[in-house]
């Protein structure tokens, strides 16, 4: 979980929520570098889609708190409410 948000141009909102204080101190991500951050907020939200409901509700939740994440990310996290892929009902199962 850290990573997914370090690693997305997120680290200071992973720094403010106390993550960084639970995994590696010293870790620098290559997208932390980038200064594309709305191509930063795309990959993020595929990251959730890819990782399952679970955190594609985590994005929706997300989605709705333009006082913790940048504006691109709030705006890409919105396709989630919407705009999601259906999964087979036998894995929802």
């Amino acid at each position: 979980m850290i990573r997914l948000f370090s690693g997305s141009g997120l680290r200071d909102f992973a720094r403010q929520q106390g993550l960084l204080a639970v995994g590696p101190q010293d870790e620098e991500h290559e997208a932390e570098r980038s200064d594309d951050t709305t191509s930063k907020a795309v990959t993020f939200r595929r990251r959730l889609v890819a990782m399952g409901p679970a955190y594609v509700k985590l994005g929706q939740v997300l989605s709705t708190r333009a006082d913790l994440l940048p504006a691109e990310f709030v705006r890409e996290l919105e396709q989630l409410q919407d705009d999601v892929p259906q999964i087979p009902f036998a894995d929802v199962v």
